[in-house]
């Protein structure tokens, strides 16, 4: 009897222990962070173009006589039609950049944040040479004067480079690049980390030094490639979660693996940059 009534014991104890909750406590879930630094980010578009020169009446310092419609010798007269001679410029150029609608958008919006660098009123711009060479001077984008073609939809926008030194050439096809200014002390934070509420705030969880899991709202600045710069919210050394984010909730321990920073789909800085350009063909 007595060794029945231990069992018995034993039998409502277990039965008391889970209704409630005093049992093993689980092995804590596994996620997958990576600890973030601040650093100073740049964002480079690159747009196609091609370079034309400008054209004037009469030869003058920097200019040069091409294509001349009459040979040496010949008698002209003032009811003659068509030029002599076309004088063109070559210390100032002008490139005809090409742009799509969204990239066009995105550009005035960055202009309106007062992110991008400006020459005067016009956006500062700098152009790549078919060798990779980076023209020496920087020239201006004139954005208002953009030209819509009525049926493509396509846009072209004029630039006009200083050329002292005769790299660029008529006809020459170049790559517009244009930066925003430097955000500093900045975080690159994976997209795939952060989600968007209801209210339009961005969130991201995190895992802190005690082992809790943490839910914030982050200041995000804008995209960046495959990441979003965050300028609020993050301090260096901080431990986001970017695998197993839905498994856990806030306040809840998990255990910690870094993730490399390319199974993210977060690349360093030049490797953005590379992505950021090309991206109108």
């Amino acid at each position: 009897m007595p060794s029945h009534s231990m069992g018995a014991r034993f039998a409502i104890l277990a039965i008391l222990g889970g209704l409630f909750g005093c049992k093993p406590a689980a092995d804590a879930p596994e996620v997958g962070v990576v600890t973030l630094h601040p650093q100073a980010t740049t964002t480079i578009y690159e747009f196609p173009g091609r370079v034309v020169a400008s054209f004037t009446a009469e030869a003058g310092p920097g200019e040069r006589i091409d294509g001349s419609s009459a040979t040496s010798g010949a008698l002209v007269n003032a009811a003659h039609s068509s030029a002599l001679a076309t004088a063109k410029t070559l210390d100032l150029i002008f490139v005809g950049v090409n742009l799509s609608r969204t990239n066009l958008s995105n550009l005035r919006q960055a202009i309106d944040a007062g992110r991008v660098k400006m020459s005067g009123s016009n956006v500062a711009v700098k152009l790549r040479l078919e060798n990779g060479a980076i023209s020496p001077l920087a020239g201006a984008l004139e954005l208002s004067d953009a030209d819509i073609a009525p049926i493509t939809g396509a846009i072209t926008v004029q630039a006009v480079v200083p050329n002292p030194k005769r790299l660029l050439q008529p006809g020459m096809p170049v790559r517009a690049i244009v930066e925003e200014s430097v955000t500093q002390s900045s975080f690159l934070v994976p997209q795939r980390a952060v989600t968007v509420s209801k209210q339009g705030e961005t969130t991201a969880m995190f895992l802190g030094s005690d082992g809790k899991v943490e839910a914030r709202v982050l200041s995000v600045a804008r995209g960046f490639g495959d990441a979003v710069v965050v300028v609020a919210g993050i301090r260096d050394g901080d431990r986001v979660i970017v695998q197993g984010a839905q498994h856990v909730r806030a306040g809840q321990q998990a255990t910690a693996t870094e993730v490399e920073s390319d199974e993210t789909g977060v690349m360093g800085v030049e490797g953005l940059r590379g992505r950021l350009r090309g991206t109108d063909g």
